[in-house]
């Protein structure tokens, strides 16, 4: 007698958690009141030419801009 076999069943997708109404980006609100140093940020872009420029942020605030720049030789 043959086995029956059960289809496979996915499993259920978490939603992402929403973002509080005063942490929105879109509302360009942060928790500290602290400036987003966006000069210095467009300052990382600006000075290279391959590269990457990460931000880190934590609590809504700009902690750490990173500049990693690649030379290319041909």
């Amino acid at each position: 007698m043959p086995q029956s076999r059960s289809a496979p069943t996915t499993p259920a997708r978490a939603s992402p958690p929403s973002t509080p109404p005063s942490r929105r980006a879109d509302q360009g609100g942060h928790s500290s009141g602290a400036p987003v140093p966006l000069a210095e940020i467009e300052r990382a872009v600006r000075s290279i030419r391959y590269g990457s420029v990460v931000v880190v942020i934590q609590d809504g605030v700009v902690l750490q801009i990173d500049k990693t720049e690649k030379i290319r030789l041909r």
